[in-house]
Parts: structure tokens; sequence; C-alpha cells
């Protein structure tokens, strides 16, 4: 081979492996710490919004959970509460722009090992009724597709009881 030719060969392996470790650290993103319902972020409700951010950005799908609305096989984060009303409103603020219009909010009860849901919803605000104070429970946060999301995928959430 002729010297430059070598030297190109070189720099081309050098760089498709530099696009490809960047490409690697992008897409396969650490799951959220609150991947799963047994690791649900504790949300504290109150009478003005104390807002927890969250991402779904590296999240895997439960798809354990049965859903009316979105898609169990979507990438899904955890949360989790002690109802202090009846009447909750649980909100989601400050969307990225890859959940726009296809974000879920989905409220359940039970044990992450036994749950029923109460509730979903296609948009940023459920009002939840008829919850039994004292009672724990959780939330999951879900797309309505099985899209894995690497960036924009962060929201802000809080409840207001």
């Amino acid at each position: 081979m002729r010297p430059n030719l070598l030297k190109l060969l070189f720099h081309s392996k050098s760089l498709i492996f530099i696009l490809c470790l960047g490409f690697s650290q992008h897409v396969f993103a650490q799951a959220p710490s609150n991947d799963s319902c047994a690791n649900a972020t504790v949300l504290t409700s109150s009478t003005t919004c104390s807002i927890t951010s969250g991402t779904l950005v590296g999240a895997n799908a439960t798809t354990s959970v049965a859903t009316i609305c979105g898609s169990n096989s979507s990438p899904d984060v955890w949360y989790s509460f002690t109802a202090r009303s009846a009447n909750p409103t649980i909100t989601l603020s400050s969307v990225g722009s890859n959940l726009t219009n296809i974000s879920c909010i989905q409220l359940l009860s039970g044990t992450c090992v036994s749950y029923s849901v109460l509730n979903c919803i296609r948009a940023n605000t459920l009002t939840a009724t008829g919850l039994i104070l004292g009672s724990t429970y959780y939330i999951r946060i879900h797309t309505i597709n099985s899209t894995l999301l690497t960036s924009k995928a962060g929201f802000n959430i809080c409840i207001n009881e």
C-alpha cells in the first residue's frame, strides 16, 4: 500500500471507532433509578405543587402492567405517594419535546406484585377520585408507543391534594 492510503485507512478506522463509541453512549443511556415499580420514587403530595423532575430517557417497559391508554410495551418510570385526599391531581409540566402529545399518566393501587389500574389518561393532568386516605398508590408515566427515547424526554411531576 502507498503511505498516504495507509494513513487514510488508519484515520478512517479511528473515526469509525469514535463514531461507534459516541453512538453507543447515546443510545444505551442508563435506565432511570425509578425504572421499576419496586424502585418507585416517593412523591410528596401537598396543597401546592412540590416538583420532582423525571425522565423516560433510557427507561425500559414494564410489560406486565395492563393499560387502558398508551402501551404496556412503552418505556416507563414509576412514582408512589400516600393519599392525603380522596381526589388528588397529578400534573406533568415542562414536558420534553419527544413526549409532547404522547405521554400518559397511569394510576394504580395495590402492590408492585399485584396492582389494579384505577385510571389512565393520555394528557398531562390526571385527577383521581375516590382514593382512600393513608393508602399508597403508584403512578406509571409512559407513552403511547414502544419507541425507545434517547433525548428530550424529561418532565416535572407533582401531586396537589
